[in-house]
């Protein structure tokens, strides 16, 4: 699936500064923070269910990687800007429906895991699937 419209639905939903994976692996220092990167994660197929021809399933992963820089120490209590912005994402995405996506099949929340913590920097992976159909017919 494309990333690009996942990209374009966090942007149209005001998110700045959000790129894809290749973006992310190419960076050469330290972007300006928040920054959001859509990064594919797997897609599992289901067997052919068709003769001389395919049809399948598939459910497809991506994930939503949050770069943060950490916050100020204050005695007085523990931030929780990784978690409003974590909530942010997630109420973008649930059950918006990707342009690839089969017919109706809105993206569901998968999961959340810390990815990288380096220096003051953390990167939190917030991750979704959805489904959809591979056809062909002949050869």
């Amino acid at each position: 699936m494309r990333l690009t419209p996942i990209a374009d639905r966090l942007k149209g939903q005001g998110f700045k500064r959000v790129q894809g994976v290749l973006e992310l692996i190419s960076l050469k220092g330290p972007p300006h923070l928040p920054a959001y990167y859509v990064v594919p994660d797997n897609e599992v197929a289901e067997p052919n269910k068709l003769v001389g021809g395919h049809s399948q399933r598939t459910e497809y992963r991506f994930g939503v990687v949050i770069m943060m820089e950490g916050a100020a120490a204050n005695q007085d209590r523990t931030s929780d800007q990784l978690h409003e912005e974590e909530l942010k994402v997630i109420n973008a995405l649930l059950g918006w429906i990707h342009p690839d996506a089969a017919t109706g099949v809105g993206c569901d929340y998968a999961g959340a895991r810390l990815m990288t913590l380096s220096g003051t920097t953390i990167s939190w992976i917030v991750s979704f699937r959805t489904r959809r159909m591979i056809r062909k017919v002949g050869g």
